[in-house]
């Protein structure tokens, strides 16, 4: 069993999927927490994307890199 390729990805070629707003958006509060943990660690939990970019798990961790102004992120390839 397979679980995916893990690499990096240009932050530019992600797209959150049109799904994603079915669950909740995390907290201000809390991503602004989740934000300076990215900032002072780096993404350290792959985001799980499509091969065309489309992140089917990660949105909080794509919107805190796309803040931040990362290039790139880890991602599993599923």
């Amino acid at each position: 069993m397979t679980l995916g390729l893990l690499k990096t990805m240009a932050v530019a070629a992600l797209k959150v999927h049109p799904r994603a707003a079915l669950v909740p958006d995390m907290q201000e509060s809390v991503f602004v927490g989740f934000l300076a943990d990215v900032k002072e660690h780096g993404v350290k939990t792959p985001l799980d994307v499509l091969s065309d970019g489309m992140v089917l798990d990660g949105r909080h961790r794509l919107k805190a890199a796309r803040k931040l102004k990362l290039d790139r992120v880890p991602v599993r390839v599923l």
